[in-house]
């Protein structure tokens, strides 16, 4: 969140300065009611500010500011990186508005994009020159901001290559000295390996959760309810239904890697879409009328 910067150098970055020029003026002793109150000529004298840097902060603080829990999520989706160059350029940054402020004073999340100083000009660019249009920005946008939700699940999960001899399952949470406590394994990386063509893409977090007594699995999903905000649901299946003809399929007493492997390797898609909520309504269809027909596993449709 916003909140964990600075006060001073988060109150700068919702007016749309660069990263590296905010915390020079934060570590001049600037704030916004200074900024504002001040001529470029004080600035320029007083805080020893260049005549454009004095004119790109008066000109700044003029502007309503963004909403923090906008810049927010705008810097963890973007991992606080250039949504064009990723970061090669460097890594500063700026809020850029995607269709100019003085045409729209849209500060929402949609017009919003984190670009590097060297992009940010070239955004700004007119003529013939070479410039990164507005579907540019948005479509680099989409992009990297997916790009960076899957590398930190993949980080989240520790994953490595899987195969039926060899998963890897990450780290087993646990609460701390007591190993017969509830456990829990993230699986939806090992899941988007397997099965890309099947999974709902609104899932964000798929856990393997184990207890003393029960096995359950915990899907959280993500949806969009405003131009920034996301409204989170977390829904627990009991295994416990499942069985392996006389035994349960997946049991408390076996160790949660062992279940894990399990439902990784050995539980199939048809057996998936009768106990759980992890493929689209589309994909479930195609696999039940393909098991009622053919009378088996489908694979890969």
């Amino acid at each position: 969140m916003t909140s964990s910067l600075p006060k001073t150098f988060a109150t700068l970055l919702q007016y749309g300065l660069p990263n590296d020029f905010a915390k020079r003026v934060r570590d001049a002793g600037l704030t916004v009611t200074k900024a504002r109150a001040l001529s470029i000529t004080d600035l320029i004298l007083k805080y020893g500010l260049s005549p454009s840097e004095a004119k790109l902060l008066t000109e700044s603080v003029r502007r309503q500011p963004i909403d923090p829990d906008v810049v927010s999520l705008l810097l963890q989706r973007s991992n606080f990186l250039c949504n064009v160059c990723k970061g090669d350029k460097g890594v500063s940054y700026i809020l850029h508005h995607i269709v100019e402020y003085e045409q729209t004073q849209d500060n929402t999340y949609d017009n919003l994009v984190v670009l590097c100083p060297n992009d940010h000009d070239l955004a700004h660019q007119r003529g013939l020159t070479l410039r990164i249009t507005v579907d540019q920005l948005r479509q680099a946008k989409e992009d990297w901001e997916h790009q960076v939700k899957v590398a930190n699940a993949q980080r989240a999960a520790q994953k490595k290559d899987i195969n039926d001899d060899a998963i890897d399952y990450g780290h087993v949470c646990q609460v701390a000295g007591n190993p017969s406590a509830r456990q829990s394994v993230e699986i939806l990386p090992q899941l988007q390996e397997k099965y890309p063509q099947y999974l709902r893409p609104e899932m964000t977090s798929v856990q393997f959760v184990q207890s003393q007594d029960r096995c359950h699995l915990e899907i959280t999903t993500a949806d969009r309810v405003r131009d920034y905000l996301v409204d989170e649901t977390s829904k627990r299946t009991d295994l416990a239904f499942v069985s392996g003809g006389s035994r349960a399929f997946f049991s408390p007493s076996s160790p949660i890697t062992e279940n894990v492997r399990r439902f990784i390797s050995e539980f199939d898609e048809v057996s998936i879409i009768h106990c759980t909520d992890l493929f689209t309504n589309e994909a479930a269809t195609r696999i039940d009328e393909h098991w009622r027909r053919c009378g088996v596993v489908p694979g890969s449709l």
